[in-house]
């Protein structure tokens, strides 16, 4: 019976205190207009990282993009050799 707050009619003066929507807030309208990729955020944070932090995202890229190519190149080399 823990809903039975959620279920009580309300009273005259919360109903007359409640206020009416007004529509969106300038903060509200702020957020619609930051578009996520946004080149603005890309330059920010990339101002904001160090070189060493730079220099990580980098070499992982570049592992990441090694060690997800690898076992095909390497799965197309053996099958080249096994058939010659």
């Amino acid at each position: 019976m823990e809903d039975d707050e959620d279920n009580k009619p309300e009273n005259k003066a919360t109903a007359r205190n409640r206020k009416a929507p007004t529509g969106p807030g300038k903060d509200d309208l702020m957020d619609l207009a930051r578009r996520t990729g946004d080149m603005a955020v890309y330059g920010y944070y990339a101002k904001t990282m160090s070189s060493s932090s730079k220099i990580q995202l980098v070499l992982v890229n570049i592992l990441e993009a090694f060690v997800l190519t690898f076992p095909r190149m390497f799965h197309s080399l053996v099958s080249f050799i096994n058939d010659h």
